[in-house]
């Protein structure tokens, strides 16, 4: 979240065009969030483009919380900004063209995750959301 808030210089071929006089001027781009929505979806990045132009999978596994992920310190307006997990989604192959997808999700009724794979659904075990290479994560706002 720091790198995603962090500022970005706008020179040479970035340069800013001003809307009053509409020319090209150096600048400085900084990212505020006011807000956040109750349900925030994150994107893990899994694509990396080589110098040679090739399109290429990541494999490594990203920590990410299952509770209490606070991002009160990002968000201009007072919070609690706490979010707990809902869903992870995993792309399985080794091509980002082709593959097959599956799905972590709560059940809150049953207090348990689920695994979701095609017509097939199963308990899962919180290990598995850590081995797994999950690529979006859904997170719902704790109320306050």
């Amino acid at each position: 979240m720091q790198e995603a808030q962090a500022p970005v210089e706008l020179q040479g071929d970035a340069q800013f065009r001003c809307e009053s006089c509409h020319s090209l001027q150096d600048a400085t781009k900084v990212e505020v969030w006011v807000r956040l929505p109750d349900v925030l979806v994150l994107h893990v990045s899994r694509a990396l483009w080589t110098p040679a132009g090739e399109k290429i999978k990541l494999r490594n596994l990203v920590d990410f919380p299952l509770h209490g992920l606070d991002l009160s310190e990002f968000v201009e307006e007072d919070g609690p900004w706490i979010y707990d997990l809902l869903a992870a989604v995993v792309h399985h192959g080794k091509l980002l063209e082709s593959g097959h997808y599956t799905a972590y999700c709560w059940n809150r009724e049953f207090e348990r995750w689920l695994l979701f794979n095609d017509l097939k659904v199963t308990y899962a075990d919180e290990k598995h959301l850590f081995q797994a290479q999950a690529y979006l994560l859904f997170y719902s706002r704790r109320k306050p």
